[in-house]
């Protein structure tokens, strides 16, 4: 088995734990985009997710490996559970996403 940094097992064990309890969250960190407060709003009404910023735009290695690991278990639970990818369906909605050209 291989070596596990502390922060990215605390991050798997804590999204399986609030999972279990039925606790749905995406962590983030980073400057807010414009369009935010509507992606946490419309996540919440929807589906019952919780975001959560846990940092500003200083953001220690440690803090995104935690981040990371917590949404590669949370996210593709939570979207199994909706049955497609809320996130981007929410996402979608809120940001100003530059127009694909054909």
């Amino acid at each position: 088995m291989g070596y596990w940094p502390i922060p990215k097992m605390h991050g798997l064990i804590d999204a399986h734990v609030d999972l279990v309890h039925g606790k749905f969250k995406e962590l983030g960190y980073g400057l807010p985009l414009r369009g935010m407060d509507k992606y946490i709003s419309l996540l919440h009404q929807r589906y019952g997710v919780d975001y959560r910023a846990v940092a500003g735009c200083v953001v220690s290695k440690n803090t995104r490996d935690y981040v990371a690991a917590y949404d590669s278990v949370s996210e593709p639970a939570i979207n199994r559970k909706f049955g497609h990818d809320i996130f981007k369906e929410v996402a979608s909605e809120s940001f100003e996403l530059p127009q694909q050209s054909p």
